[in-house]
């Protein structure tokens, strides 16, 4: 995040207990993604417990996904 500001990017981290429910991963990932100062957003994997990468990824706005994992983003329909 150091050398992100040296060229003018803000970067934070937004972080949940270990033990979260899919449910609240998926309201912080809808929260930042409806942040108009939220320009990127990339989700550490693999997912801790039981929770499935699918369900959570696929909300993300591609055009807020950084690393493109969205289906739009890897040529799916």
């Amino acid at each position: 995040m150091r050398s992100g500001r040296s060229v003018g990017v803000r970067a934070s981290t937004a972080a949940l207990q270990r033990d979260a429910s899919e449910d609240e991963l998926v309201a912080m990932l809808d929260r930042l993604g409806s942040d108009p100062a939220v320009n990127g957003i990339v989700l550490m994997t693999p997912l801790p417990g039981a929770l499935a990468e699918g369900p959570i990824v696929d909300p993300i706005a591609p055009a807020t996904a950084a690393e493109g994992q969205q289906p739009p983003n890897v040529g799916a329909p």
